[in-house]
């Protein structure tokens, strides 16, 4: 049996249901598409990426030309970062 260590209690186990592939598939383009919709969304990954990839503390001006590319990439397609 497990145990919780925060609480001392037993953990609870879930029961195992089996998924088909292509529903676990469209599940998780679901939730992709849908997690990308927030208006917060492009602003904050878009700074998470300069950030770690290009320069630690990236201008107001630099977040929003990404987010922008983020929000449309020219094509229409939200979350799309591909040139």
């Amino acid at each position: 049996m497990a145990i919780n260590a925060r609480s001392m209690k037993p953990a609870r186990q879930l029961p195992r249901i089996s998924i088909p592939a292509h529903e676990r598939r469209d599940r998780t383009r679901r939730g992709t598409r849908r997690s990308v919709q927030p208006s917060n969304v492009p602003p904050f990954v878009s700074k998470q990426l300069i950030q770690h990839l290009v320069t630690s503390n990236p201008s107001p001006a630099y977040v929003g030309r990404v987010a922008a590319v983020f929000a449309n990439n020219g094509s229409g397609v939200r979350g799309d970062m591909n040139p």
